[in-house]
């Protein structure tokens, strides 16, 4: 029995001597462990009536020895009685250890296997049956202090002033260690424990060298990890302890190797070698679902993925009448950095200055509703502050003054933070556009302090994530006091989803362009004279450009870099309910992509978009390749390509889609010279080499790798003259497929 407690009780060691002997009833010998500080705690606790009660009762034991540890983690028995074996060698001791921590990993579900048809993804990339999770084997405080005890031969030698753990399920771990070399000290001195999150996160949160860092890695089937923090950070080998390793070479900091090393180890506690792959991988040829274990301590779920069809109903009721009006003003706009309340490049944004200028029904429209909304009684408008809330504002006043209403004043929201109270007389608070409302919400907590009259509202473009989050902040504007006291009114609505920041499509293709600007002279040295790498420059020009947002050309051509030819929507767009050919004026790429990313957003709530928020490969659902077929316009194919979130596109745990999928792409490079068909090459193309220049690109477009070797093959047909930006895509895509990705 292990106690790290400096007072151990005879009343809890009884217990904890109950519950042992109820699973270990034939124990020849009974052991009292614990630090070399409480011996004399050790002798009364064994000499205790509850302790000697319960031996009485228990089992006839051969011996009860007292044995202690120093800081060194070096075993002593003390009070040995006459007569008796001297058991506690070295390497009884050293036996001990290993033995004790091997039943702990097993018995402790150390070792996960994957449910049939599935296997895992480690987050080193490496594919596996089995993976090897430490954190639950250390959840109880005493196994943790046990394995902490079974480190301080090594640590106790090393120089240090920080512990490393590579996941917070193991820091009880580190924190026990530290706190036992505390203990052991004169000036007790607890040294802090940090996590640097494993894999995935250790880039972000490296240990530092100068902090003379001790690290512990959880588990291990390769070593990896740990030469990885030594290769790339300085950190000593001998100063990194894996705990628990399952592997075929021999490593030399390990705490418990649990290899069973030749077929003919019976031991129960000991572990095969678990063989993981790269790429191949002959669990994914065999066809078996790929589980990607993200974070530092995953659970997985088995997969229940299908595909799914983009239908129209996906639209909504208001999406198709706010595009109409808005249709062809310039509004609607997506990645320009002249956003009318940031001035950030959002990945949409309405610009209804712009529509205040550019069209009459627009104007006509929000004037009308004024003249309906605004009370008689107004005295103050107040505007959210942003440039269409103050355009709005100030059509406001003058709808007001053309009625007689003389007295009414516009005020910021920066001037109600300079105000005592507004006077008497309503208040009539307008917003331009608003998505989560937070702006209206905190205008409607400064008017409740300074203005005990009524409080209207005036929204002219609602945007929430769906109508349960308006109807949520309709509720939270009127205090529940209803709509006759805090009346809220809005002109147009229409559920879209929220900015999505530094996942705006348009940085990921800058992002991903990059990586192939940096990897494409080295893989296709050609590429420097035929134009393709220069076609790549200008484009990433253009997107770094934010000078020249307003002529970004969304979704380049097939013959991007060349000809440039600009991609228009077809007739008959099954989104749109109004025939846009009967209207004056084109579409723009940006209200396709608005159109798309609404019907995408609308679909993810939908009941057969339920696990859409599930964003692990072999989960959730992933568009159905058909999607593409059906919808062929070459403008429409990239909006959802752009308009794609999380693995709704990752193909590569779905043998059949991808190959399904590579088929579409494939027909439209055989075709890319015809814009009108294969104009949307360039989008596919892009989409690809997104997923394989980063890993955790959200929205890729990702297949299988034998369809990856597939795309590689045309890349020589496409010609860098004629299609660059598109052969230059397809050159970096062969290149990682010949690399084995």
């Amino acid at each position: 029995m292990f106690t790290p407690s400096p007072t151990p009780s005879g009343a809890v060691l009884s217990n904890q001597l109950r519950d042992f002997f109820l699973t270990n009833p034939l124990s020849a010998e009974l052991w009292l462990v614990a630090p070399t500080f409480a011996a004399d705690a050790l002798r009364a606790a064994r000499a205790s009536a509850p302790f000697r009660e319960r031996l009485n009762h228990t089992a006839t034991l051969d011996a009860v020895r007292l044995v202690t540890f120093d800081a060194a983690g070096v075993w002593e028995e003390i009070d040995r009685a006459e007569g008796t074996d001297e058991l506690v060698t070295p390497d009884t001791v050293e036996a001990v250890r290993t033995e004790g921590l091997r039943i702990m990993f097993r018995e402790g579900h150390g070792l996960s296997e994957a449910h049939a048809g599935l296997h895992y993804r480690k987050p080193s990339g490496a594919h596996t049956r089995f993976f090897l999770r430490a954190g639950p084997v250390v959840a109880r405080s005493p196994l943790a202090h046990f394995v902490a005890t079974s480190l301080l031969p090594w640590a106790s030698t090393r120089a240090h002033d920080r512990i490393w753990v590579d996941t917070s399920a193991i820091a009880a771990v580190g924190y026990a260690l530290s706190a036992l070399l505390s203990m052991f000290e004169d000036k007790p001195r607890l040294v802090p424990v940090d996590s640097f999150g494993g894999y995935e996160r250790l880039s972000d949160n490296p240990p530092d060298p100068v902090d003379q860092p001790l690290v512990l890695i959880s588990a291990s089937t390769s070593g990896n990890l740990a030469r990885d923090i030594h290769d790339k950070y300085g950190i000593a080998l001998d100063d990194i302890m894996t705990l628990f390793y399952v592997g075929v070479e021999t490593l030399d900091t390990v705490l418990c190797d649990l290899t069973r090393r030749v077929p003919e180890d019976a031991d129960e506690y000991k572990v095969d070698p678990i063989p993981s792959w790269r790429d191949p991988c002959p669990l994914c040829d065999e066809g078996l679902s790929t589980i990607a274990l993200a974070g530092e301590e995953f659970v997985p779920e088995a997969a229940r993925a299908s595909v799914r069809m983009l239908k129209a109903v996906y639209a909504g009721k208001h999406l198709s009448s706010f595009v109409r009006r808005f249709y062809n003003t310039g509004a609607i706009r997506v990645a320009r950095a002249s956003d009318a309340q940031s001035g950030k490049a959002r990945t949409v944004s309405i610009d209804l200055r712009r529509a205040l200028a550019e069209s009459a029904e627009v104007r006509a429209q929000i004037e009308k509703d004024l003249k309906r909304q605004l009370p008689a009684q107004v005295r103050w408008i107040v505007t959210l502050g942003d440039p269409d809330s103050n355009a709005v504002a100030e059509l406001a006043k003058q709808v007001a003054l053309e009625a007689g209403l003389a007295r009414v004043e516009i005020v910021g929201t920066s001037e109600l933070d300079s105000r005592q109270e507004l006077g008497d007389g309503h208040a009539f608070v307008v917003a331009g556009t608003i998505a989560s409302g937070r702006a209206l919400l905190n205008v409607s907590r400064q008017l409740r302090y300074l203005h005990d009259d009524h409080i209207h509202y005036f929204v002219v473009c609602a945007r929430p994530r769906s109508e349960a989050a308006w109807k949520s902040l309709t509720s939270d504007l009127r205090w529940g006091e209803g709509p006759a006291f805090y009346p809220l009114h809005n002109v147009w609505f229409v559920e879209s989803e929220p900015d999505r920041g530094e996942d705006n499509p348009w940085l990921l293709e800058l992002a991903a362009l990059r990586v192939v600007h940096a990897a494409l002279p080295d893989a296709h040295p050609d590429s420097l004279d035929d134009g393709s790498l220069d076609a790549v420059a200008q484009r990433i020009d253009a997107l770094s450009d934010e000078s020249s947002a307003e002529a970004l050309v969304l979704f380049p051509a097939s013959d991007h870099g060349g000809a440039s030819t600009e991609l228009t929507l077809n007739p008959n767009f099954a989104f749109w309910k109004f025939r846009f050919e009967n209207v004056p004026g084109e579409p723009t790429q940006d209200e396709v992509f608005f159109t798309m990313a609404t019907v995408l957003h609308n679909f993810r709530y939908s009941a057969e978009g339920r696990y859409a928020l599930f964003s692990l490969p072999g989960h959730g659902y992933v568009l159905d390749p058909l999607n593409f077929g059906r919808f062929n316009d070459p403008v429409i194919q990239g909006a959802i390509l752009r308009a794609a979130k999380g693995v709704e596109l990752d193909y590569r745990t779905h043998v059949e889609t991808s190959r399904q999928m590579t088929d579409e792409v494939l027909h439209l490079l055989a075709h890319h010279a015809d814009i009108r068909f294969g104009g949307a090459s360039t989008e596919f193309a892009l989409s690809v080499a997104r997923g394989l220049a980063d890993f955790d690109s959200p929205g890729a477009l990702r297949l299988h790798r034998n369809d990856i070797a597939r795309l590689a093959e045309v890349a020589p047909s496409i010609s860098p003259r004629e299609a660059p930006l598109l052969s230059a895509l397809l050159r970096y895509i062969a290149a990682r497929s010949a690399s084995s990705l």
